[in-house]
């Protein structure tokens, strides 16, 4: 259990989460540069150095380097994106449990993390919908 707590306390150092749907991260800062990817809510990067004119130099969990809106960026929660092809998202902390959805959760979807259980990590999708996925299965930021 430590260990699962050290690594998440690892991970969280420079770490933030995008906070609205669909914002626009961009190859370089400015509005007027080129969009390098859409992203939707929960959206967990690693942050680069300090704000430059409202924009944050951010690296995805590929990483990839793109530049984002400081208003559309927090640090005040942690996040974590599905780095498998596709996993489970499970009604609670185990195989044991049902599937809580018939979908599995596809590669890049992004969920707020709440809590760590053995292993398990308790998500909040951007509807509001809880459930458990594997800590193997996901990138923490």
């Amino acid at each position: 259990m430590f260990l699962i707590l050290g690594f998440l306390l690892s991970a969280s150092l420079n770490a933030g989460c995008i906070t609205q749907e669909g914002v626009l991260l961009k190859a370089r800062f400015g509005k007027k540069a080129p969009t390098s990817w859409q992203v939707r809510k929960y959206t967990p990067f690693k942050r680069l150095g300090q704000t430059y004119k409202g924009w944050i130099h951010v690296r995805d969990f590929e990483g990839e380097k793109h530049w984002v809106e400081q208003k559309f960026f927090t640090e005040k929660y942690h996040c974590l994106v599905i780095k498998k092809d596709s996993t489970p998202i499970m009604v609670g902390p185990g195989t044991k449990y049902n599937q809580k959805f018939k979908e599995l959760a596809e590669k890049y979807e992004a969920f707020k993390f709440l809590k760590v259980k053995k292993g398990w990590i308790k998500i909040k999708d951007p509807h509001g919908d809880t459930g458990w996925v594997q800590l193997r299965d996901v990138w923490v930021n």
